[in-house]
């Protein structure tokens, strides 16, 4: 299959009932100018489906970068509403979330390494917390275990990034492994209950 609105459907599972056939060639679907990629990918989806197509799911790849235009969890989570009303999957396949080494991040400067932490935090918290509110988000995957096993230094390098993923370079968990992991834990009971209105006082 390739990329394009006329696409040649090459999906074939004989044998394989079960099997999940699914697009994943989005990189950044939700990023600054995310409503265009949406629809692109949206009216796409639609369009194979109606010409039956056989694809259960879409995945986004989730390659962030701090410098970028911000969005939040509302956006995405209406993103992935949208495919679930075409009776898609959805599934975030590959984030991580980058940051430009500048030669003060590089020598340790602590006042531009920290809001980068911090920017990357909300940025894997904000497609976790869409995914969680979305029942049809079945996954979500970060790419590369730590700061010195990631792609992103050797790929740009002008200027350099790194910093892309939730441990450092000594396999310490970063900000953004704490927010996953409290997004995680306050998605569902005891932290989040069923809502009871409150009895009006007298």
């Amino acid at each position: 299959m390739r990329r394009g609105r006329k696409l040649i459907p090459e999906v074939s599972t004989p044998g394989c009932p079960g099997l999940r056939r699914s697009c994943d060639e989005f990189p950044e679907v939700f990023t600054v100018d995310a409503d265009d990629k949406t629809q692109f990918v949206y009216d796409m989806t639609k369009s194979l489906r109606a010409q039956g197509v056989p694809i259960d799911g879409v995945g986004a790849q989730g390659h962030l970068g701090t410098q970028y235009g911000n969005f939040d969890t509302l956006q995405v989570t209406a993103a992935l509403k949208k495919f679930s009303g075409l009776g898609v999957a959805t599934a975030f396949t590959e984030v991580d979330v980058r940051s430009q080494l500048t030669a003060g991040v590089q020598a340790g400067n602590s006042e531009e390494i920290n809001p980068r932490l911090q920017a990357s935090a909300a940025n894997f918290s904000v497609l976790m917390k869409a995914c969680l509110a979305v029942r049809s988000c079945l996954s979500y995957t970060v790419w590369g275990f730590s700061d010195n096993h990631s792609w992103v230094p050797g790929w740009f390098s002008d200027p350099p990034e790194g910093l892309a993923t939730i441990y450092d370079e000594n396999y310490q968990p970063k900000r953004a492994y704490h927010e996953l992991k409290s997004d995680l834990i306050f998605a569902g009971p005891p932290y989040v209950l069923p809502r009871v209105a409150p009895k009006p006082r007298r």
